[in-house]
């Protein structure tokens, strides 16, 4: 009776897709809005690094070294998020490292995203198993899915994977998770070569996932709790073939990522949870905790309630505070539920697990952070899902009502629009939205610090220093505080304070002692100290032998020194490892001219104007060293290198 009356209930015609495509335009029109306020603002955090100072992302062709070395983490070194890796790659290749188009490309992942997420949950919801104990769900399965995406897109939670440039990676993951899973639901609906090319297109969006971001080893787990919950179970052959595949990839799948990146990420724990204040199993009992509150986020979108960087108390034990028992028992109770529910609500079920599972990496053992809320772009679809659920059941529950219940559903997406809208506000401005994290974690060292700096950036040099000296107050006799001083007095003009703050950092911490020796190196060459300089800036290339700026200005050393074939070497690695270096690539043009090589110094100031077309001095240079070839004359001498 259920088949019958579903069937006559609901049906996809050419209209209501027209409809759909209406509504999915109107929202994701007045989402680019909401974000493009934001898209010219600096780089935040860690994307200088990721971006700025791994130079291997700088492409300018396609040939296999170039792309092999946009694969890792750093020149020479290991694989590290390929396809991360290469999407920036292509980035820099078309609009260098322009942020707006950076976040352009973030978007769009987000776009591609909600599409891969709105196909897996379609393919989810038609299963037969689904039509059987969720009927409902089973005949509005599209529309149902595409506005469970669109509310996983427009949720003010996802600013940070598309405004934040660096979780690029966390969205890709995102993206290629969705593919695999829809593909892989599709595969074991279809039969012949159908169910070949959906396994083949799973497991390509597999090895995607996890060239995207290393937390996605849990779609294999997902994937197991997928084919119990929304495939019968059976005796049959076709299923055991099916399980012992499933258990094969699985334990093959595990084996190979352990033995791949296991050692490394064992001795990245090590040296993280050294500097962690709080021990792996405080770690885990606060994340029982933090999972209820992410679930607030989600369910009540106040963009007032999101904090980039959130003051975590930590749980010290299983009854302090008292709330982390209440979490756990709470959790309990959801696995419970979850297992009782497995036969007759497999939906429900399925929901909660991949809700837990898809966390398993970020939050239990790993020494992470605590609190980050772009960990939730996996795990929330079925909250969303379940939300969408709901608008569908009262529609046909209430026929009458249609219209009150369309309302209420687009005033929910209208505000989360304006979340957004509200969220990208604060990102636009570094000081704004730092003084936003400093109010809602005014404990923390890094707001105060971010703070600062931004400030230190817009030249308020007496604000900046208030936020410093919180953060010396929270952090104690910090070196990041005496870095970041330190580069505060440089920029005022107060060398020698610069000075004595850079050599109390290098004594103290070695992660900033190749920024405080190269600024050294800086501070000593502009003094005429060529030995000390050399000296700081072979420190500062013996800590992170890649960086391009202390073999540009060590070669500088070299030219004035008359030391050709030494410069040259140096200049040629400041080229290796910055392929967008117009300084670099002009030092090494005048090396050269003073080499008399003059067919080099065109080939090499050639590459700099490609990079700078419309500088001035490189245009002037380009005049005499034409002229010289041609032999009009020596021309006007070089001022010297950069």
């Amino acid at each position: 009776m259920t088949d019958v009356m579903y069937e006559k209930k609901f049906h996809m015609t050419k209209q209501k897709y027209i409809w759909m495509l209406c509504i999915a335009v109107l929202s994701f029109s007045a989402l680019w809005f909401a974000y493009e306020q934001a898209f010219d603002a600096s780089f935040y955090f860690d994307t200088g690094f990721h971006l700025v100072k791994r130079t291997n992302y700088h492409i300018k062709n396609f040939e296999l070294e170039t792309l092999n070395q946009a694969m890792r983490a750093d020149f020479g070194r290991r694989i590290y998020r390929p396809v991360s890796g290469l999407s920036f790659s292509l980035n820099y290749y078309f609009t260098k490292l322009n942020p707006y188009w950076l976040r352009t490309v973030n978007f769009i992942v987000l776009l591609l995203s909600a599409f891969a997420l709105t196909f897996m949950l379609k393919e989810i919801f038609s299963c037969e198993r689904i039509k059987k104990h969720h009927p409902a769900v089973y005949q509005y399965a599209l529309p149902m899915a595409a506005f469970a995406a669109l509310l996983w897109a427009i949720h003010p939670i996802q600013s940070n994977v598309v405004i934040y440039i660096i979780q690029r990676m966390a969205s890709l993951a995102g993206l290629f998770s969705f593919l695999c899973v829809g593909s892989f639901v599709a595969a074991r609906k279809a039969v012949g070569r159908k169910a070949i090319a959906w396994a083949v297109l799973s497991g390509l969006s597999l090895l995607l996932a996890l060239g995207s971001k290393e937390n996605t080893i849990v779609l294999f787990p997902l994937l197991v709790i997928v084919e119990l919950m929304l495939f019968e179970q059976s005796s049959s052959q076709k299923y055991r073939v099916v399980a012992f595949s499933l258990a094969t990839i699985v334990i093959v799948g595990v084996i190979v990522f352990v033995a791949w990146r296991g050692g490394h990420y064992y001795k990245i724990m090590e040296a993280v949870a050294a500097k962690r204040e709080f021990t792996t199993f405080e770690r885990v009992l606060t994340q029982m905790r933090l999972q209820f509150w992410y679930i607030f986020l989600l369910l009540v979108p106040d963009p007032r309630a999101l904090a980039f960087d959130a003051e975590v108390q930590v749980s010290k034990s299983l009854f302090d505070p008292m709330i982390t028992f209440m979490a756990y028992m709470a959790i309990i109770g959801m696995l419970v539920l979850a297992l009782s529910w497995a036969r007759k609500r497999p939906l429900l079920t399925l929901g909660i697990l991949w809700f837990l599972v898809s966390q398993v990496v970020e939050a239990t053992i790993l020494p992470l952070e605590l609190f980050f809320e772009h960990r939730m772009y996996i795990p929330s679809v079925f909250i969303f899902a379940g939300f969408s659920a709901l608008v569908f059941l009262a529609l046909e529950k209430f026929p009458g009502k249609k219209a009150a219940i369309a309302l209420c559903a687009s005033a929910v997406v209208v505000l989360m629009i304006g979340g957004v809208a509200f969220r990208s506000n604060l990102w636009s401005s570094p000081v704004r939205f730092y003084m936003d994290m400093v109010e809602k974690a005014p404990g923390k060292i890094r707001p105060n610090l971010s703070l600062a700096l931004a400030l230190v950036e817009e030249g308020k040099f007496g604000a900046a220093r208030h936020f410093f000296d919180k953060a010396r107050e929270i952090e104690g006799d910090s070196s990041f505080y005496d870095f970041n001083y330190a580069f505060m007095h440089f920029l005022e003009g107060d060398i020698d304070k610069s000075e004595e703050l850079l050599m109390k950092s290098v004594e103290s911490r070695s992660s900033l002692s190749a920024k405080s020796y190269y600024l050294l190196g800086w501070i000593n060459y502009k003094k005429g100290k060529y030995e000390e300089a050399e000296e700081f800036l072979r420190k500062s290339i013996k800590v992170i032998r890649f960086r391009p700026q202390p073999w540009n200005m060590l070669g500088a050393i070299q030219i004035t020194r008359g030391e050709l074939d030494e410069a040259e070497k140096s200049f040629k690695n400041a080229v290796k490892f910055n392929y967008a270096g117009a300084v670099a690539l002009n030092n090494l043009s005048i090396l050269y001219e003073k080499k008399e090589e003059y067919d080099e110094a065109l080939t090499y100031l050639n590459k700099a104007l490609e990079e700078s077309p419309e500088d001035a001095k490189l245009l002037q240079r380009l005049e005499i060293i034409v002229g010289k070839i041609n032999g009009d004359g020596a021309g006007n001498e070089q001022e010297g290198t950069d």
